[in-house]
């Protein structure tokens, strides 16, 4: 059996070094890890531990080197950790001082601001100092083992292993809950630990695959990384992932109860616990209907007798509850309160009614002495049709639209009463043999008047007019009169008096009456000294009259008038003539005639003579009255050019009229345009060119030669082709517009003729016959004429040139010019007769047009 040895000196030197390797690891220095080596083989001669081989003299060294390693150790291990005291305190100096920094720079004191930031600068030295001490010491212990390691190596040939970093951490996840979060990721193999941050803050070390950050805000997004750890340091980063902590739901509301009213369900529930609010839920609508922070909601708006289910859910901001158990409730109707403040104001045969509307009432029922008289939506009523002195009494009931009733309103009274009559005016007296006629202007409202004699009541009557009979002569009467209706008599009219006289001898006979348009014309018998008083319906018309005769104007046609007439001689007026009675009548005008009409441009202008007895005149366009006037002229204007109006004129007297005039017609022109100015004439070859001004109203125009329309072109320009040249042509130019025609332009004459040809032209040089040689004409041309020839010969070895003038060039009649086909009988003096010579020289005849 084999009995586990125990370590030599150089394994407890190895695993010291190492022990302070991981001290420097944990608190962030990078430190060499070392393992046991193989075993060393000794040199030959040496003496060998009977366990490892190793001799004396190799055991002994190694104790020193242990224990001088095992006192730098725990020396420098000692600085280390006090350095890394002392900076783990001065970062928390620095992280107050800028916390007091960041304060102060929001307060309006600077010398606030320097204090803090000094403060923090004097931290950040204190750091940096720190900082470099932990990184000197740390070094320290670096070369350290470095160096004893590499001492241990060189003597017993230690080789430590290679330990690889951890890799970075994967599947990292986060899952929330209320105020935390919790990660949790794949263990890393060879991982001695890990380092969680939050947002780039360190927040934790673990040596579990998993944590949970506590103590943070609900709904607020955090970022997450982790790091793992070993012997030989860091991993990468993990993966970032985002962790949200989120609230737990409330629980369902409970003891929902709900209470119809009108058109409206109030609900109420117990609170449920950490919920901060309300969402009410009704059956078919997917949105809630409601939200509140209360446990109480009102439902309005619902129609009453219909059925309603009602949910509710809590709410903290995070989630939403389940639904609390349903709750079902019927709206119930209720009827208005009573219409209060009716008031009802009397009026001339009408009662108004006013009252305040009751909540929720939208139309009223009015009674009127327990009788139902009208039914309305609005506040206000006038009952009409009342009988003025009687006392009406009125109340009104209120209803909701679901027609349930109110109970009546108070009940009020009014009695119409007609308004007060305004006293007459007007009042005459008319003295007559023991009697007086009264007259007075009608009063509105007045059914009859009484009339007063001296204070004292004569009679009543329902006219305006009253005769007091059974008087003395000569006696004077003062009179008033009152109006009277149903509900007031009014004040009495002022006083006016009279004196009866005796008759004078009679009264006017042979009263005739003539009836005219609008007219009554009237005759009687004179009675000696008199003057005459005319009556139309017993109501005195005109007064003073010294003649017999009297017509009475603006009366209505068709209507019938009574008449008679008094004497009146001195101040005594006689009885009434007999009575006379004449209806007015219309005069049938004679129809108008000599009806002309003239058209002009887009009118046309009548007139006629006029008619006898005619007061008006209806002018028609065809069947169409187009105007009622009093003059015999009339002008038709708007009226399209072009086409025929046909006019009749009817003329009036008050209702009559007589048939129509005769018909005239007449068609609207536009006017003519005015002549073309400016015509010019340019000849050409068999043609004549023609311009002229255009004319502003001008659609077209027509061209006349020799007197005869030869074009109608729409422009100020025309070119008249296929002349003879020599022949003089005469033209003259009109405007059209529309149908009218302008008077002609001035004339202008031109002649056609070839252009005039000046230059000079060479005919091509011709054989003649037999070869022996060739003949080329030239001529010279001055306006078309010919003023010089020459025709020159070339032997046809082109050795000698012989040169012919005009002189010595042949003439050759017409006619051996035209069987030979060369015109050239312009050429003066010619004798040459060769063929040769005559095409070339028509070849130069052609070429010049000649």
């Amino acid at each position: 059996m084999n009995t586990p040895r125990s370590a030599t000196p150089t394994e407890r030197a190895i695993a010291a070094i190492a022990g302070l390797a991981a001290v420097g690891s944990t608190f962030g220095g990078a430190m060499v890890a070392l393992a046991p080596a193989a075993s060393a083989t000794p040199a030959p001669g040496q003496e060998v531990n009977n366990d490892w081989g190793q001799t004396a003299a190799q055991v002994s060294e190694e104790v020193n080197l242990v224990v001088d390693a095992d006192t730098r150790v725990v020396a420098i291990r000692t600085r280390y950790l006090r350095a890394l005291s002392a900076y783990a305190s001065i970062k928390q100096v620095q992280r107050v001082a800028t916390a007091a920094h960041t304060a102060a720079l929001r307060s309006t004191t600077l010398a606030d601001d320097l204090s803090t930031a000094r403060t923090v600068t004097s931290a950040n030295t204190r750091v940096v100092a720190a900082a470099r001490e932990v990184v000197v010491s740390q070094l320290a212990m670096t070369r350290l083992v470095a160096s004893v390691t590499a001492q241990v190596r060189a003597q017993h040939y230690v080789q430590a292993p290679y330990v690889a970093p951890p890799i970075a951490p994967t599947g990292i996840t986060a899952v929330g809950a209320s105020n935390q979060v919790t990660l949790s990721w794949t263990p890393v193999s060879g991982a001695t630990g890990y380092l969680v941050m939050r947002d780039n803050t360190e927040l934790a070390t673990t040596i579990l695959p998993s944590f949970t950050d506590t103590g943070i805000d609900n709904g607020v997004a955090y970022h997450y990384i982790v790091i793992a750890t070993n012997v030989a340091g860091w991993s990468p980063v993990s993966a970032t992932i985002v962790g949200r902590p989120t609230a737990a739901a409330p629980s369902a509301p409970r003891s929902v109860v709900a209470s119809p009213g009108d058109g409206s369900v109030e609900l109420a529930w117990a609170a449920a616990p950490s919920a901060t609010g309300y969402n009410i839920y009704r059956q078919g609508v997917v949105a809630p209907i409601g939200v509140t922070t209360s446990t109480t909601f009102t439902v309005t708006g619902l129609v009453n007798a219909t059925a309603y289910t009602f949910t509710v859910k809590a709410a903290n901001g995070a989630a939403l509850s389940s639904a609390s158990s349903s709750v079902v409730s019927t709206p119930v109707a209720s009827a208005p309160s009573a219409p209060t403040g009716l008031l009802a104001t009397p009026g001339n045969g009408q009662v108004s009614l006013a009252w305040t509307a009751p909540t929720g009432a939208t139309r009223y029922q009015i009674y009127r002495n327990g009788s139902l008289v009208a039914s309305q939506a609005g506040t206000t009523y006038t009952d009409t049709g009342r009988t003025n002195g009687t006392a009406y009494t009125y109340y009104v009931v209120a209803y909701k639209q679901n027609s349930v009733a109110s109970s009546p309103s108070a009940t009020v009274s009014a009695t119409p009463v007609a308004p007060p009559l305004s006293a007459p005016v007007g009042l005459a007296a008319t003295p007559s043999d023991r009697s007086v006629s009264l007259s007075w202007s009608a009063v509105a409202s007045a059914t009859s008047y009484e009339v007063y004699r001296a204070g004292v009541l004569l009679g009543t009557t329902a006219t305006r007019a009253y005769v007091d009979s059974g008087l003395t002569n000569g006696i004077t009467y003062a009179y008033t009169v009152k109006a009277v209706n149903a509900s007031s008599t009014s004040p009495a009219s002022a006083t006016t008096s009279a004196t009866p006289v005796a008759p004078v001898t009679g009264a006017p006979t042979g009263l005739t009456g003539q009836a005219a348009d609008t007219i009554a014309n009237l005759n009687w018998t004179a009675v000696p000294g008199a003057t005459y008083n005319v009556y139309r319906g017993g109501v005195l018309l005109v007064t003073g009259l010294s003649g017999t005769t009297y017509s009475n104007t603006g009366l209505a046609n068709g209507v019938s008038y009574t008449y008679f007439v008094t004497a009146v001689v001195a101040t005594v007026e006689s009885g009434q003539s007999a009575t006379v009675t004449v209806t007015p009548f219309a005069i049938t005008p004679a129809a108008p005639t000599g009806l002309a009409a003239t058209a002009g441009n887009a009118q046309v202008s009548l007139s006629w003579t006029s008619s006898a007895n005619a007061t008006q005149y209806k002018v028609y366009r065809g069947a169409s009255l187009i105007v009622t006037q009093s003059g015999t002229t009339y002008t038709d204007t708007g009226l399209a050019n072009g086409t025929a109006y046909s006019y009749t004129v009817v003329a009036v007297n008050g209702s009559a009229s007589s048939i129509a005039s005769s018909a005239v017609t007449s068609t609207p022109l536009a006017p003519a345009p005015s002549a073309p100015t400016g015509l010019v004439a340019a000849p050409g070859n068999t043609q004549v060119i023609l311009n002229w001004n255009a004319v502003a109203t001008a659609t077209s125009y027509r061209v006349y030669r020799n007197g005869v329309l030869i074009a109608s072109p729409a422009t100020a320009t025309y070119t008249n082709t296929g002349l003879t040249n020599g022949t003089a042509y005469t033209y003259y130019v009109t405007a059209v517009a529309a149908t009218t025609e302008s008077t002609s332009s001035s004339s202008v004459t031109s002649t056609p003729a070839k252009p005039l040809v000046s230059g000079t032209f060479t005919g091509p040089a011709t054989w003649i016959s037999g070869n022996h040689g060739q003949i080329t004409v030239t001529i010279v041309v001055v306006n078309s004429v010919i003023t010089s020839a020459n025709a020159t010969f070339t032997r046809s070895d082109g050795t000698e040139t012989t040169s012919i003038n005009t002189n010595s060039i042949p003439q050759y009649n017409t006619k051996t010019v035209a069987a030979n086909s060369a015109n050239i009988t312009k050429v003066s003096g010619a004798t040459l007769t060769l063929a040769a010579y005559k095409t070339s020289l028509q070849a130069a005849l052609t070429g010049a047009g000649l």
